[in-house]
């Protein structure tokens, strides 16, 4: 459905019993007020502007299934809750909600290569980051309930912040879980960074927080090709960043089987030059006393 004119108004109701109905509805930049009539009515939503939802007498909350926002913004407004099961955020997209409207987001996913921005809502789920994105945390968001995932590419070095604080989010709780998995960039054609396994690779998780160790205390390396966490110091403020490092051993550096062997090597060499010296000594010490010996020379051994 795309409402028209300049103060658009839809009104959705089902008389289909207790069977979920599913409506699309995408937003004309402009203020859009939604009735929703029925318990039963799950929404789809894209665009931007501002949505106002009034909610019937037996309806408790407002359920959208999907939402998605292409470089786009969109404003809640209702005065019941709202939950929504999975909000997509692409390219600079922004979602925002009124302060007075309670809005909870299931699932959150940024795609590749976005810069979004979030404000007023909870994440109670999951946070899900793809290659080379960064989400804008604004004001009034809740993540500590959820497990926020990481897609990284081992050819890559992320130098954006996967998660930033601003001023008013910076001693905000950290995530229940930090995950990492290796993404494909299968959207857009890129050169490939060097790939030789001696280069260090680094992701910055999150930035503009005063509670990095909180938020390292919850980062999982667990099946990921990083090895190490660590929180920086932002220069010229008292924030800090949370940084995960590959830390790749250097070639330089001998494993402890290659120094093994070499220490036994040395010690049997040692033993060897000893026995000889003790051989050439003895002999002449008897030939000096005129005393035959019974040296084996072809077994090397000794015997007096």
């Amino acid at each position: 459905m795309y409402p028209l004119g300049d103060q658009p108004e839809i009104t959705l109701k089902s008389s289909n019993g207790d069977n979920e109905v599913y409506a699309g509805v995408e937003i004309p930049n402009k203020i859009t007020k939604i009735n929703i009539n029925s318990p039963t009515i799950n929404l789809n939503l894209k665009g931007s502007g501002e949505v106002t939802f009034n909610a019937g007498d037996n309806v408790n909350q407002v359920n959208i299934r999907n939402a998605t926002l292409d470089k786009e913004s969109l404003t809640i407004d209702s005065a019941k809750n709202v939950e929504i099961n999975q909000l997509s955020l692409y390219r600079t997209a922004k979602f925002d909600s009124k302060d007075n409207t309670n809005v909870k987001i299931h699932t959150l996913k940024v795609q590749q290569k976005s810069t979004p921005v979030l404000s007023n809502c909870d994440i109670v789920k999951e946070i899900l980051i793809s290659l080379d994105s960064s989400l804008t945390l604004d004001k009034n968001v809740d993540i500590s309930q959820t497990t926020l995932t990481i897609y990284y590419q081992d050819t890559m070095n992320n130098q954006k912040p996967a998660l930033t604080m601003r001023d008013t989010l910076k001693t905000t709780n950290p995530p229940n879980k930090i995950r990492f998995d290796e993404g494909i960039l299968n959207a857009y054609l890129e050169e490939p960074e060097s790939t030789e396994n001696n280069v260090e690779r680094t992701l910055t998780v999150v930035s503009g927080i005063i509670n990095c160790k909180d938020w390292e205390e919850k980062v999982d390396l667990t099946s990921s090709n990083y090895s190490s966490t660590k929180c920086e110091k932002i220069p010229e403020s008292d924030l800090y960043k949370l940084v995960v490092s590959s830390k790749p051993p250097s070639k330089s550096k001998l494993q402890p089987g290659a120094i093994a062997g070499i220490v036994i090597a040395c010690v049997v060499v040692v033993a060897v030059i000893a026995g000889v010296s003790i051989y050439i000594s003895k002999k002449k010490n008897l030939q000096s006393l005129g005393i035959e010996s019974s040296i084996n020379e072809e077994s090397d051994s000794i015997a007096i």
